[in-house]
């Protein structure tokens, strides 16, 4: 079998590309502080239940992923968009 890399991720989130320039790189470190204190609460605590809301674009793990720039874009929609949710656990940048 061959992997086909044509097929979009189904749970894929519907998201703009955001080139590097454009991105509030404040406004998401002030997200990701928040919520790596709501995941450290959650490590902490002997029950309870962690809520992550997984945004990721269909292309970069198909095609979008032969283009850095391009995946970075698509990657920056995604924690953009993501920053309007809540949620319990940071999202972030794939490799």
């Amino acid at each position: 079998m061959r992997f086909d890399f044509t097929k979009r991720d189904v749970q894929a989130s519907e998201i703009e590309p955001v080139p590097a320039s454009r991105f509030d790189v404040n406004a998401y470190v002030d997200y990701e502080s928040k919520l790596l204190e709501r995941t450290a609460a959650f490590a902490a605590a002997s029950e309870g239940v962690a809520v992550y809301r997984r945004f990721r674009a269909a292309e970069v793990f198909s095609d979008g992923c032969c283009n850095m720039r391009r995946s970075l874009e698509l990657q920056l929609g995604c924690l953009e968009k993501s920053m309007s949710f809540e949620s319990d656990i940071p999202n972030f940048l794939e490799p």
